[in-house]
């Protein structure tokens, strides 16, 4: 279920499964499940394909070794050729 800012949801009311009330929408009614519902009273304006993308994704990452040359990049060996300063509080950009 996603509940968009400042919905509300008046009485007694059951929300489905993979529905969804827009902002600003006052429930008054139940919402079956995959509905959309938006308005002042909240009316169905949508149907979901009941499919959820994040659930499909290969979402593992893959296996990377760290080769001799990570210890090249540690913050140790990070150094500028010339120290950082801080503009004075006087001076201004023009």
């Amino acid at each position: 279920m996603l509940l968009g800012a400042g919905a509300k949801v008046l009485g007694n009311v059951e929300i489905g499964r993979d529905a969804k009330v827009a902002a600003g929408s006052v429930v008054l009614h139940d919402v079956p499940p995959g509905a959309t519902v938006a308005g002042v009273p909240a009316r169905i304006v949508a149907w979901s394909s009941g499919s959820v993308p994040a659930l499909e994704i290969d979402q593992s990452l893959p296996d990377y070794e760290i080769g001799p040359r990570a210890s090249h990049y540690s913050a140790a060996n990070c150094r500028t050729s010339t120290p950082l300063s801080r503009p004075s509080p006087n001076s201004r950009r023009r």
